[in-house]
């Protein structure tokens, strides 16, 4: 085995052991995970989306966002002296919604793992967020997780704590 492979095996093992495992039984990794927001019927929503879709989505968060999407026109000018973005969009849904593409939907934050990604250590999950963080939103943050009942991952995580690397040889 190669010197920086030897070393590496020794700075992971050292990571493996002093880091936390942030409430979780080991053995643990982590994952990236961040609240995204779900339709939810009325009687558990959270809070009100709004958006519009013929094909491109565009979600509205306040009243600027809407008008700036209208632009101009009969819509805009029935919204120009609205207050709220809900004031705007009970107009919009009664006298403008011929088509169907403007939606007010209850919603509720569920916390959503993100596809893709296992990461040994939680400095790792970190450094992941610190260079991705444009293709996550705001909430994005390390979820630690537990491989309960894998043999295999208990036993890789033990070996990887406990192994003398020391002890390999450097391949000539």
């Amino acid at each position: 085995m190669k010197t920086q492979d030897i070393n590496f095996l020794n700075e992971l093992q050292e990571e493996l052991k002093t880091q936390t495992n942030d409430g979780n039984a080991a053995p643990v990794f982590w994952v990236i995970r961040q609240y995204e927001d779900q339709i939810t019927d009325s009687d558990f929503g959270e809070k009100i989306i709004y958006f519009h879709n013929d094909g491109d989505h565009e979600e509205f968060k306040i009243l600027k966002d809407l008008r700036d999407f209208l632009y101009s026109g009969e819509e805009y000018d029935s919204i120009e002296h609205c207050e709220t973005l809900d004031e705007a969009f009970d107009i919009i849904l009664a006298d403008y919604n011929d088509s169907g593409y403007f939606y007010r939907y209850d919603a509720i934050s569920v916390g959503v793992i993100q596809p893709d990604t296992l990461f040994i250590t939680k400095k790792e999950a970190q450094q992941h967020i610190e260079n991705n963080r444009r293709h996550y939103n705001s909430t994005v943050h390390t979820y630690a997780m537990t491989a309960r009942r894998s043999r295999v991952v208990e036993r890789l995580w033990d070996i990887l704590r406990t192994a003398d690397f020391s002890m390999l040889k450097e391949e000539k």
